[in-house]
């Protein structure tokens, strides 16, 4: 036990005796060793609370057109009779199904849209949903 004790002590003073090579060496490691926790805390942080928000938020799931066009129902049959397509619901004019929500004690008027979902609705499956009876 005491060559263990003699070997600490004579690094130890090798150590603070060339103080500025070990200060280098430590800066050297420093240098080295920061970029990579940061790149690993965002990997494991950031990256991975993003990409778990993605996957869990049931409006990322929806594909919503960016014009408007007139499709018939064999159109509407034929996508979901593909095995890729989930859920396939028409829909109307965008100004036809949205409105805005206000209260007498919020502050806050809110922008809603009607969505036509039917029996299925695959893009709320794992969520929690409430039915609330008319007042």
């Amino acid at each position: 036990m005491a060559e263990w004790r003699d070997v600490a002590r004579l690094a130890f003073r090798d150590y603070s005796h060339e103080w500025h090579i070990s200060g280098c060496f430590i800066l050297g490691l420093a240098a080295v060793l920061a970029p990579l926790l940061v790149l690993f805390g965002l990997k494991y942080g950031l990256v991975t609370s993003m990409l778990t928000a993605l996957a869990e938020n049931p409006e990322n799931r929806e594909l919503k057109p960016l014009g408007s066009g007139h499709y018939t129902a064999a159109w509407f049959r034929g996508m979901r009779a593909r095995p890729e397509v989930a859920f396939v619901s028409p829909r109307t004019r965008t100004l036809a199904a949205t409105l805005e929500l206000s209260s007498k004690t919020a502050p806050v008027i809110l922008p809603a849209e009607l969505i036509p979902i039917g029996s299925a609705r695959p893009l709320a499956r794992g969520a929690r949903t409430e039915t609330r009876g008319s007042a």
